[in-house]
């Protein structure tokens, strides 16, 4: 549908094709690629009296349970951490020593971004800033070193998709 090897797409990072099953149907595919993202082919149905599409199916099993690697390193790490105050290569060093894998910090940059509604919705709240000629990043979790009265931290548990927890 979309070439790449021709120079259609030309530098994009993603790609996305929506194709109707019919010309007058309202029945469609919506094929999602790129780098950036996992392949995805969503089933949709146009609905005209509301004029929006309705998911019909997906091919990936529960795609929100799945977080992105960044934000599960950064959620592992955060569980020892009350916050964290610096440039964003030593944020990348210490997920980087704490889970064994190499983070790149203009990837972290750009995965933080990228995931801001997630993270905020785990209770994790960063900022970045200038200070001194110097750009840093501020990252903390809600209510940070405070327990209920059962001692349960306010910080929500994270299922880890591949099944490796950080201890």
């Amino acid at each position: 549908m979309v070439s790449g090897t021709t120079g259609i797409t030309r530098a994009a990072d993603g790609s996305f094709v929506l194709e109707k099953d019919r010309r007058a149907g309202h029945r469609a595919t919506l094929y999602c690629s790129g780098r950036d993202i996992e392949y995805r082919e969503l089933q949709l149905e146009f609905n005209p009296a509301t004029r929006l599409w309705s998911l019909l199916s997906d091919n990936v099993e529960n795609p929100e349970q799945f977080l992105d690697n960044t934000v599960s390193l950064l959620c592992g790490w955060l569980r020892g951490e009350v916050s964290f105050t610096g440039r964003l290569s030593e944020l990348a060093e210490k997920l980087s020593r704490h889970s064994g894998e190499t983070v790149n910090s203009n990837i972290l940059s750009k995965r933080l971004l990228q995931s801001q509604d997630e993270l905020i919705s785990l209770g994790i709240r960063y900022r970045t800033y200038r200070s001194a000629g110097k750009r840093l990043i501020e990252v903390s979790r809600e209510g940070a070193g405070s327990a209920d009265k059962n001692g349960i931290p306010p910080y929500p548990q994270i299922a880890d998709p591949a099944g490796t927890d950080p201890p």
